[in-house]
């Protein structure tokens, strides 16, 4: 059974954006696949390196039964309701917080999208700083609507919300700091 730093440990390692999202939506925008790898590889050694950075304590004794084919199914159904709930509210909470200050320069908006719901804001970060140091953190951390969708399967292992946004802030964080060491490497160019 997970102890509640076993879960953080994990949480770590698996909280992470999908591969199709780097190599194929960021490739298009970036019209860059190298880049786009990058920024791939960045993110997947920051969760590694994140997840080593929490100490991971011994499970916990007891039973983890198997789920059945029907609870299996009910916790994926609600999974994916979940993530199209949370990228739906995201997108809302940045498009009135744009709307609530319109005098926020452009670059700022899409930043600040970005910490909402990451897809979106990316594209438009994309338009007004094509950094890829900083998408990198921004992909890595997730924006806000991904913390609601780890924490929401997270909590009841007893993950706070806190420990879960510090985890994505070292992960974003990790990334940037590859990626800002590596793009320049001949070969990404």
């Amino acid at each position: 059974a997970y102890g509640p730093g076993s879960a953080l440990h994990d949480a770590a390692l698996t909280g992470v954006i999908s591969p199709l999202f780097f190599l194929s939506t960021l490739a298009g925008w970036l019209e860059n696949g190298k880049a786009a790898l990058l920024l791939y590889f960045c993110h997947g050694a920051g969760a590694v390196i994140t997840s080593l950075c929490i100490k991971r304590p011994e499970m916990l004794p007891g039973k983890n039964l198997p789920l059945s084919l029907p609870q299996c199914a009910e916790k994926a159904v609600f999974s994916l309701l979940q993530v199209g709930y949370y990228v739906m509210l995201g997108t809302v909470a940045a498009r009135m917080l744009s709307c609530a200050l319109p005098g926020l320069p452009p670059k700022a908006a899409a930043f600040v999208q970005c910490l909402m719901e990451v897809c979106g804001g990316a594209r438009q970060l994309l338009s007004h700083s094509p950094s890829l140091p900083l998408l990198s953190f921004v992909t890595s951390f997730g924006g806000l609507s991904i913390l609601m969708q780890n924490f929401s399967l997270w909590k009841e292992k007893g993950v706070s919300a806190l420990s879960l946004l510090g985890v994505r802030l070292m992960h974003g964080a990790i990334s940037f700091l590859l990626c800002f060491f590596l793009q320049n490497l001949p070969f990404i160019g």
